[in-house]
């Protein structure tokens, strides 16, 4: 690339390639100045700055360095994970996600298969932005959930931002992560890999009670990937695919007692017998680039995953489900994108991206899932197969286009653009034939024909459970980077965001239901400032920033809204045997109703709602920065973060009107008796009323690979409170419908301490020896730390002691005197390590064996108190109050993060 310098001796090279590079500058009466070295991070805007010295330009004068490692030209918070990092830090998973931890303002569990990792983001639970070379990769119908899986193959370098990012990135109020994927180059290189993971070098899941057999956790893992040239410096491609066969050990943790009883009932013995899950991933990723002419380069992509987990029966360690609820989880994901960078001129260019990307994924029966209805005994067994085998759970697509126009003009660069998502989603809701047990006795008596209405409720649906959804997300956005002065840099743009609702149905029984709004007020400015305060080699810059973000709407609020609006699309009934209105309507065990019965009188509908004033969820984030460099290459951030939330969705029942009758707290009982709208019974409406404040000091220090050496980590303080108890869409709802203020605690996402440290290093030794240089030297040692003072828990009774109905006769309902989230899970520790030995076989042939391992330690982590429901011998039902101390929840059963987990590998790179 050539460029000029303007007026102001200012030049810009926009829009390249991820790489290493040397800038030289050339003018009649200097020297000519070179400076080489220069690593170019996804995202990254590096600034090189030279003083030409008065010489002949035959004369050069050589600089081999970096930018400078204090950035004067970044505004965000986050991390930028480099290939380098991707490739050697412990990822036993071999899902990148887990990386997104490694950035202030971020908190959560990593994860030890392909699934999303449970993420809070300044404070915000779930709150992600995934993108794919810049495009849309975010399941629509819920929050934190990517559409396109993606493994370590797929992944060159990672961009990571938590706060402070500019108006170009949206479709979040958190996180925005950013997966770039590899490209080929003018050599040709590869890797091949294989990976072992031997059950006997791994650790017995805590907690393992097992039926006299070791679990079985061995894992297969082969790698392949190759890039290069197809035309030198003109065109180029790169393929990789990974494969990988796990075993993954289940617990069934069903009581001796119970077992006894379920065997005495006629339940198989081997039903009881914990089972091994098999679990095989394929991903395949193919990329080209063309440089098609002097101006134009395009790169087309195309990737793909296929699930196959056969025999689940829940994901994580232990439940109380028999084998006869295993399904198998079959389905894939795949995407084809495309994007063409034009440049126009010197100073102008155009860049279009396009992705086609869908998800296809549902639960399906297999020789241990059992027949016929799906049994619950509370607190005891499952039996039967689960309600969501045989449906197809995910069906999702998108077609994002986007482009984006930048112009560059004296000390300004402007840049603009939009793009329009096209989304679809034909998923299906679980069908349900249920019979529930209050006891494992109970259910004995059914099973054996002593008594076939011995069921405490049964419950079936009756028609379709499809329901197609079309929205469309669009957005626009200006962004200015104004050099002001050769010190102070200022980013200001302006973003507006669009989320169309999917259509209503006009017959719908509620009135507001008949339409769903379309906000279109989403205006989000964003400012950025970089002052550089002291330059040289122990550099000082400061930066301070803002800006609102919009998150879209889950488009699982709308769906229940219009399969549960009243109409019969799809019915659920549910009966009693001791239900005097409809006892003739009560099957006798086992038998199902297939069709609504002619006596029966359908009790008052349930129905879900969106408020018509329903608001599209942002965040206002700021922060204020100061970093210094402690050399050439290391440097330490310390900064502010404040954000707040505003319009997160609550769901509660605005049917039901007061009794008069309180709880011991003020809180208002509701009994059903006086309803807003008489022709339903519950009416559960999402509203957009939740708010959120988080603040959190955080220091981050960076040292960049210098003699082998590479160190990042940050420590963050901080608190989140919030009001809206929002842990997934309508799986929690308002403890008081009246007043939102009595939810007002800490969040789903208040974690005050957090450590994260990631290191990777090469030691050299040198002695005069060359079997003693080979002996000690192509090592590398990588670790990652994660170390948190522990997450919130909620305690919860199994009681609808305000009797507002949601959720039936179980609550959950806050006892009087208990915050949410009150419960502190205690502080964690934990290691991931990878130690490798390369070995050089030829000048371009190499090979490296590896051994790595999360939770080295095997530190024994809480993930959550099993038992923290209470019942009625703990509170009093009439007044909400605690009939003695809390119990202590940590003699009950838990459930604990992954023990340690290690695999060997072996990698011949060319």
């Amino acid at each position: 690339r050539t460029a000029s310098t303007n007026e102001a001796g200012i030049f810009r090279f926009p829009i390249l390639s991820l790489g290493t590079y040397s800038v030289t500058v050339e003018h009649a009466g200097f020297k000519r100045s070179a400076q080489t070295g220069i690593r170019l991070l996804a995202g990254q805007t590096s600034t090189i700055n030279f003083r030409l010295e008065p010489g002949s330009p035959n004369e050069e004068v050589t600089v081999t360095s970096d930018a400078a490692i204090a950035d004067a030209s970044k505004f965000d918070v986050g991390r930028h994970l480099s290939s380098r990092e991707i490739t050697n830090l412990p990822l036993v998973s071999r899902n990148p996600r887990n990386f997104i931890l490694l950035q202030p303002g971020a908190t959560g569990r990593s994860v030890s298969s392909p699934l999303v990792i449970n993420l809070s983001s300044n404070g915000l639970l779930r709150r992600v932005g995934y993108q794919l070379d810049g495009s849309y990769n975010n399941e629509a119908d819920l929050g934190g959930f990517h559409l396109v899986f993606v493994s370590e193959t797929f992944v060159k370098e990672m961009q990571l931002f938590s706060s402070g990012y500019s108006a170009e990135f949206g479709d979040t109020a958190g996180t925005v992560v950013n997966f770039i994927t590899p490209s080929g180059t003018n050599r040709f290189n590869g890797t091949l890999s294989y990976l072992l993971r031997p059950n006997r070098l791994s650790a017995k899941p805590f907690g393992f009670i097992g039926d006299g057999r070791d679990p079985n956790s061995d894992g297969r893992i082969f790698i392949g990937t190759v890039g290069g040239p197809i035309i030198r410096d003109r065109w180029h491609f790169y393929a990789g695919y990974e494969r990988a066969r796990l075993n993954i050990p289940q617990i069934i943790r069903i009581s001796a007692a119970n077992r006894v009883g379920l065997i005495n009932a006629g339940v198989p013995a081997a039903t009881l017998q914990d089972p091994t899950a098999t679990d095989t991933l394929p991903y395949l990723i193919f990329r080209t680039d063309l440089q098609l002419s002097e101006r134009t380069r395009i790169a087309f992509r195309y990737n793909r995953f296929d699930h196959d987990l056969r025999k689940a029966l829940s994901f994580g360690i232990g439940s109380v489900n028999t084998t006869e609820r295993s399904f198998d989880l079959l389905g894939w994901s795949h995407a084809i994108a495309g994007q063409a960078v034009t440049s126009v001129s010197e100073t102008f260019f155009n860049e279009f991206r396009f992705q086609r990307a869908e998800r296809i994924s549902g639960n399906f029966a297999n020789d241990s899932t059992g027949t016929g209805p799906s049994i619950n005994i509370t607190g005891a067994a499952s039996l039967g197969p689960a309600p969501n085998v045989g449906v197809l759970g995910k069906n999702q697509s998108t077609i994002d286009l986007r482009n984006t126009v930048t112009k560059v003009f004296g000390r300004h660069s402007l840049k603009t653009g939009g793009g329009i998502n096209f989304i679809r989603d034909t998923a299906e809701l679980p069908s349900s034939r249920q019979y529930d047990f209050n006891s494992v006795e109970a259910y004995r008596l059914a099973a054996t024909g002593d008594n076939r209405r011995s069921y405490s409720r049964y419950t079936e649906t009756f028609g379709d459970p499809r329901l197609p959804m079309n929205v469309i997300f669009a957005n626009l956005f200006v962004q200015n980077e104004w050099k002001a002065t050769q010190r102070l840099k200022i980013s200001a743009g302006l973003r507006f965001d669009l989320y169309t609702p999917p259509d209503a149905e006009p017959d719908s029984p509620l009135p507001f239901s008949r339409k769903f709004r379309s906000d279109a007020n989403n205006f989000a400015p964003r400012l950025g400032i970089a002052f550089l305060l002291r330059d040289g080699k122990y550099r000082t810059v400061l930066r301070g920033g803002g800006g609102v973000h919009y998150d879209p709407p889950f488009l699982n609020y709308y769906r229940r809204a219009l399969q549960n609006n009243g109409n019969p699309r799809f019915l659920t009934f549910g009966v009693s045997p001791n239900d005097p209105r409809n006892s003739c309507a009560a099957p006798e065990f086992p038998n199902t109703l297939v069709s609504l019965p002619p006596c029966a009188t359908p009790e008052l509908p349930d129905i879900d709602a969106v408020s018509p004033d329903f608001s599209t969820m942002y965040a206002v984030h700021s922060n204020i920065q100061a970093e210094q460099a402690l050399g050439e290459n290391m440097s330490v951030t310390g900064g502010y973060l404040y954000s707040i939330g505003r319009h997160i969705p609550v769901y509660r029942n605005i049917n039901y009107l007061p009794s008069g009758r309180t709880l011991a707290d003020g809180r208002p009982v509701y009994d059903g008796s006086g309803r807003l709208y008489p022709d339903f019974d519950l009416v559960l409406m999402s509203e957009a009323v939740g708010n959120l404040a988080y603040q959190g000091f955080f220091v981050q220090l960076n040292r960049r690979i210098s003699g082998g050496f590479q160190l990042n980590g940050s420590y963050t303080f901080s608190k989140a409170k919030d009001d809206a108890p929002e842990a997934l869409p309508g799986s929690l709802s308002a403890s008081d419908p009246s007043d939102r203020s009595r939810d007002l605690a800490s969040s789903a996402g208040d974690v005050r301490h957090t450590l994260r440290l990631s290191s990777i290093a090469n030691p050299r030794i040198r002695t005069s020896s060359k079997v003693g240089n080979a002996l000690l030297n192509g090592y590398q040692v990588a670790l990652i730390v994660f170390a948190d003072s522990g997450e919130t828990q909620n305690i919860v009774t199994n009681l609808d002691l305000n009797l507002d109905g949601v959720f039936g006769s179980t609550g959950p309902d806050r006892p009087v005197g208990i915050p949410r989230n009150s419960l502190r899970l205690p502080a964690f520790f934990s290691v991931d390590m990878r130690l490798s030995r390369s070995f050089k076989l030829k000048e371009t042939l190499s090979f490296e064996i590896s051994g790595e391992a999360t939770n080295l330690f095997n530190s024994k982590i809480l993930s959550n108190y099993n038992s923290i429901v209470l019942n009625a011998n703990h509170v009093d039902t009439a007044t909400g109050l605690l009939r003695g101390p809390l119990p202590d929840f940590s003699s009950g059963p838990v459930t604990w993060r992954a023990s340690r987990q290690m695999q060997i590998g072996l990698r011949l790179s060319f």
